[in-house]
C-alpha cells in the first residue's frame, strides 16, 4: 500500500511539473466507491457487497493523460480493503493520423466488445501488446498478443495465444464486432489448442430501442474431451419518457461430441421500470431453464433506486424458487442495499 501510494504522489507530482510548462490536457483523476449490504436468508447472514451478493466493497481510483497522439492509463484499485493493486496500467499512441494504435501493457480496451452485458471480445486486464489498424472510416482490425511480465514464455506461444478481433460501425444502424482467440488459456504448454468465437452487437437503427447481441462459442475442435457449447445472449430496451422497458434472454447450448447429447438451458428476465423525479422504481422477474431434467429457477426482484449528483443508492430484494431433477427446494430471499459513489 505504501509503495503504491508513493508511486502515485510521485506521478502527480511530475505531471504536475511537466505539465505546469505547457498548455496542454492535465493529468486526470477519477474514482469511485462500490459498496453496500447483502442479507441471505438461506444461511441467516449478513455481509458486505460490492455488487448483487459479491461480497466486498470496491474503492477505485482511475488517472489518465492523454494528447492528440499518445496517452496513458491506469486503475488502482481494492476489493476488500487490502493493498490495492493496479487492474489497468497502459500506454497508448496513434500513428499516421490515426490509422495506427498501439496499446501496451495491463490494458482497459474495449474496441472489438459491443455487448452490454458480457462484454465478449474486451481485453480490460489483460497484459500485452494490442495493435489497432482503422484502415477506412468505422472500421477497425486489431490483433492482441498476451506477454509475460516475468519474460519466462517463449515466443511461439505468444503468436498461439494471439486474438484476432474486427469491429466495425455503420451510422445510425449500430455497432459490430468479431473476435477469434486461437488460444484463451494464455501461455498453456498443451499440444491441443481450443479456441473461442466471440461476436457481439449493438443495433440503434430504431427510435428509442436499444439492441445487444452477444454470443461466444467455447472449445472449438474441443472434441478430445467430448464438449463445446455455443452461448448467445440478447438484451432490448425500450424507452418511453420516464417509462423504460426492458427484456434480456440467453441461451446456453452444451454439445457432447462423445455421446452424441445436446442440452440446452435458458434464460428469460424481463423488468419494467418509471423513474420520478430522483427516484427509479423497477420489477424484475427471472425464470432460468436449467440443462439438467427438471432443473429450474423463479426469481422476483422488486426495487428502488436513488439518483445522486454523483452516483446511486438502490434498495431491493430477491426471492428465489428453484427445483432441481423435479424436487422443490427451500424458497430463500435477500435483502440488500447497493451503493455506488463516483468522484
Amino acid at each position: 500500500m505504501k509503495k503504491a501510494l508513493a508511486f502515485l504522489i510521485a506521478f502527480a507530482l511530475v505531471g504536475a511539473f511537466v505539465f505546469a510548462q505547457d498548455a496542454a490536457p492535465a493529468l486526470k483523476w477519477s474514482g469511485a466507491v462500490y459498496t453496500g449490504f447483502w442479507y441471505d436468508s438461506a444461511n441467516d447472514t449478513t455481509q458486505l457487497i460490492r455488487y448483487y451478493g459479491t461480497p466486498g466493497t470496491r474503492v477505485r481510483l482511475n488517472g489518465s493523460y492523454s494528447n492528440e497522439d499518445m496517452g496513458i492509463a491506469f486503475r488502482l484499485q481494492s476489493n476488500d480493503f487490502t493493498a490495492p493493486a493496479f487492474t489497468r496500467a497502459f500506454g497508448w499512441a496513434k500513428l499516421f493520423d490515426g490509422l495506427l494504435q498501439f496499446n501496451v501493457g495491463k490494458l482497459g480496451d474495449y474496441t472489438f466488445a459491443k455487448g452490454a452485458v458480457w462484454a465478449f471480445g474486451n481485453f480490460d486486464g489483460a497484459t500485452g501488446l494490442e495493435t489497432i489498424v482503422s484502415p477506412i472510416a468505422g472500421l477497425k482490425i486489431g490483433t492482441f498478443m498476451p506477454m509475460s511480465i516475468a519474460g519466462t514464455v517463449p515466443p511461439v506461444n505468444v503468436l498461439k495465444d494471439t486474438a484476432i478481433g474486427v469491429s466495425y460501425s455503420a451510422e445510425g444502424i449500430g455497432d459490430f464486432a468479431l473476435v477469434y482467440d486461437l488460444d484463451p488459456r494464455v501461455n498453456a504448454e498443451d499440444a491441443a489448442v481450443f479456441s473461442d468465437l466471440m461476436f457481439s452487437a449493438y443495433i440503434s437503427a430504431i427510435e428509442n430501442l436499444d439492441v445487444y447481441i452477444e454470443g461466444k462459442v467455447f472449445n472449438l475442435g474441443d472434441d478430445t474431451a467430448g464438449r463445446e457449447a455455443f452461448f448467445v445472449s440478447e438484451y432490448f430496451a425500450y424507452a418511453m419518457d420516464a417509462l423504460t422497458l426492458e427484456l434480456y434472454l440467453d441461451q446456453d447450448i452444451y454439445a457432447d461430441v462423445t455421446a452424441p447429447n445436446t442440452a440446452l438451458a435458458l434464460t428469460v428476465n424481463p423488468a419494467v421500470s418509471y423513474t420520478i423525479d430522483k427516484y427509479t422504481p423497477k420489477l424484475s422477474l427471472t425464470y432460468a431453464l436449467g440443462a439438467a431434467e427438471e432443473t429450474w429457477a423463479f426469481n422476483i426482484n422488486p426495487s428502488v433506486t436513488y439518483a445522486l449528483k454523483k452516483g446511486s443508492i438502490e434498495l431491493g430484494m430477491n426471492y428465489d424458487m428453484s427445483t432441481t431433477a423435479g424436487v422443490a427446494d427451500d424458497s430463500t430471499y435477500n435483502v440488500y442495499a447497493l451503493c455506488i459513489f463516483n468522484f
